[in-house]
């Protein structure tokens, strides 16, 4: 299976991106990671399914470490599932 980040899609296809949605089965912390240039670069905004587990460890807290290293403010929610709520202001 051929992987690619999002940001070369987006350098690749000169998108302009404003909003990620992820519900992706835990892998959400490699799709951030491959997304640095993206919320670096931009106000994007991100709503990201954040209950699942590796290591024993819900991924809401290393999605919250690494969205605030990039000047996110983040926000995690629980109802029914866990949602972690990101945005960068200007």
């Amino acid at each position: 299976m051929e992987v690619a980040s999002l940001d070369s899609i987006v350098k690749k296809y000169k998108l302009k991106i404003n909003l990620i949605k992820l519900d992706i089965e835990g892998s959400e912390i490699e799709v951030i990671k491959g997304s640095k240039q993206i919320l670096k670069n931009n106000y994007t905004n991100l709503s990201v399914a954040s209950y699942h587990l590796i290591n024993d460890t819900k991924t809401c807290f290393q999605l919250e470490e690494l969205l605030e290293e990039f000047g996110y403010k983040t926000k995690t929610c629980s109802t029914y599932e866990t949602i972690t709520y990101s945005h960068r202001s200007n």
